[in-house]
């Protein structure tokens, strides 16, 4: 996902440290998401799934720097996603080195939204999916907190559709674990 010298350039900032929170924004979905169900792993390769050792490798610059209280924001699926960023994926009780959390589009419409439950029970460093509203996300950061809001309009299709409050959740400064709020 990265060239070398945006490899480069990254763990140089993320070495540097200093700031409350380290937070990334990017493109899609960081977390591994296996799709499909029992033995065996089925990924979308057409995000981090597709580039396992970039993603190793800027998981190790997160755990071996200064950064602090790593959140990756990302978009581009379609579906709303919010896990715990993995030490590493193929071991579940591995340590929790940040939180993701991955927003759906406005208008753009989810392939499946039957299969989300399916899909969390695969992926267990998944808190939360979501596929039936499209929406966004409201991040609010403070010295001792981040809480994110994930916000869905009833019908995209309607002007004047109305918009509720989907889930929010909380994530203390210092505990890289998601808490549903």
């Amino acid at each position: 996902m990265l060239g070398s010298e945006q490899e480069q350039w990254l763990a140089a900032r993320l070495a540097a440290g200093g700031a409350t929170w380290t937070v990334m924004g990017q493109g899609t979905l960081f977390g591994q998401r296996d799709l499909v169900p029992g033995p065996g792993t089925l990924v979308w390769n057409d995000g981090w799934d597709g580039y396992p050792a970039a993603r190793q490798r800027l998981v190790a610059a997160l755990q071996g720097t200064s950064a602090r209280n790593p959140v990756l924001l990302g978009g581009d699926v379609h579906e709303n996603w919010v896990g715990h960023v993995k030490a590493d994926y193929e071991r579940p009780g591995s340590a929790s080195v940040g939180v993701e959390f991955c927003g759906t589009s406005i208008t753009s419409r989810t392939s499946r939204p039957e299969s989300i439950a399916v899909r969390l029970a695969e992926n267990p460093h998944f808190v939360y999916a979501e596929a039936e509203h499209r929406g966004y996300g409201l991040a609010e950061f403070t010295p001792q907190r981040l809480q994110v809001t994930l916000r869905g309009v009833d019908d995209v299709t309607k002007r004047e559709s109305g918009v509720g409050t989907l889930a929010r959740f909380v994530v203390e400064a210092g505990r890289p674990l998601l808490q549903r709020a």
